[in-house]
């Protein structure tokens, strides 16, 4: 695959720098702004235009643009692109709720499913969507999740011609997918309008690499403008040269995707543990199935140098990169020979409880607000978005009203002071 961003700074790396940054490149030699030839993120004409249209061409789309501060970048510019009422997944990422709050837009929420047996959060369905709409004809815009933190897919496909019945524009958050174009299931290639991926959670590209995917190129130069308004005026270009490197091993690797989870098979399934994959990067393992807490299992993982991505109710959550050396399954191996206890019982599923909407989101992050003890906000409305990182997704809403249910997960999630709404 040509790389044009990595080619241009290859050849830079023996030029005299007389120009910024002030490291002079001996901080990192691919670390350069703007210079001439290296293309102008916002305003492409040159390499960076060229390798944008390398990486449409193979995820399938009109357009993709690259963004070098996150998919948080591309939900912003999505956001701002919206049009009308947006219906969209209440278990986003608190970087949507942020950016309604900057752009002023109202939400009709949309409350997932969680599993009976697993408890893991369900992605929205096509009939929520369809009654989502049915229930707002100012509803112009659908914002859903494409692939869960759990590796759970939503049909896009069918959720894409719920929208189109319904003149809706569909926009979706696929952090967690971007190597799902090698197995023809990647959100452009299903339908989407607008679709952005985070590149460093799941290729080898750098943190903050990131791609926002259009399936009509009409709108290129009007989202570029948007990113642009949130978006570093420097970009970083070893960031976006990542994009390259990521985009071309997914490419030109697809079977170590799609075969990523059969090499740690054999040691799972000779663990004491209980697992599960839904997506070929993620493992997910039930630590009470073998009588530990998840706690407990990780802490356990760590004495062996494993550090886990999250922990969570009874799941320890392993994200597994094809670029891992095949020793690493000899290693979990290792880790994961614990003498089993009685398994723990589950805790009962509770079906996911929506504050109530108080006050519109944009209105209570714009007023007189103070901070308060989380153990003294019962009955106040939330003046920010709330959420733990990882995972990123919303616990509570700016403008909903703080109950019971909501203060005890918030205290779970040690969030010891919120701002709340003046009385």
């Amino acid at each position: 695959m040509k790389k044009p961003i990595t080619n241009f700074l290859q050849d830079y790396k023996d030029t005299l720098r007389l120009h910024m940054p002030g490291h002079a490149g001996k901080s990192g030699a691919d670390d350069i702004t703007e210079v001439f030839g290296a293309d102008s993120l916002y305003h492409t004409s040159g390499i960076i235009a060229e390798s944008e249209s390398i990486a449409a061409r193979l995820y399938g789309g009109g357009a993709a643009l690259f963004s070098a501060g996150g998919a948080t970048l591309c939900v912003q510019a999505m956001v701002a692109a919206a049009q009308g009422k947006i219906a969209a997944d209440r278990g986003c990422h608190v970087s949507f709720a942020n950016a309604c709050a900057l752009w002023g837009r109202d939400v009709h929420w949309i409350t997932p499913s969680v599993g009976s047996e697993t408890g893991l959060t369900a992605p929205v369905t096509a009939e929520q969507v369809v009654a989502a709409l049915r229930s707002d004809k100012s509803i112009k815009s659908v914002f859903i999740t494409g692939i869960t933190y759990y590796g759970l897919t939503a049909d896009v496909k069918s959720i894409s011609d719920v929208c189109v019945e319904y003149g809706a524009k569909l926009f979706v958050d696929n952090a967690h997918g971007a190597h799902l174009a090698v197995s023809g299931n990647h959100p452009i290639q299903k339908g989407a309008d607008f679709c952005c991926d985070s590149a460093h959670k799941t290729l080898n590209s750098l943190t903050g690499a990131a791609i926002l995917h259009l399936k009509d190129a009409v709108f290129y130069r009007r989202i570029k403008s948007l990113m642009s308004l949130f978006g570093s005026t420097s970009p970083s270009y070893p960031i976006l040269a990542s994009i390259e490197s990521g985009v071309e091993f997914l490419f030109e690797n697809p079977q170590l995707y799609r075969n990523n989870i059969l090499r740690f098979r054999p040691v799972l399934d000779s663990s004491p543990f209980d697992w599960e994959s839904f997506d070929c990067m993620k493992i997910i393992i039930n630590a009470n199935s073998a009588g530990y807490t998840c706690q407990e299992l990780a802490r356990h993982l760590r004495c062996h140098k494993i550090e886990p991505e999250f922990t969570d109710g009874k799941y320890v959550l392993l994200i597994c990169s094809p670029l891992l050396e095949d020793d690493v399954c000899g290693k979990l191996a290792d880790s994961l020979k614990l003498t089993p206890g009685k398994p723990i019982a589950g805790m009962k599923i509770k079906k996911l409880s929506v504050p109530v909407k108080n006050m519109a989101l944009y209105d209570a992050v714009r007023t007189e607000n103070e901070y308060t003890g989380t153990e003294n906000a019962l009955g106040r409305i939330c003046a920010e978005n709330l959420s733990v990182c990882p995972p990123g997704s919303l616990l509570v809403a700016a403008g909903e009203l703080l109950n019971e249910q909501t203060i005890t997960v918030l205290k779970k999630n040690n969030i010891k002071r919120i701002k709340a709404v003046c009385v």
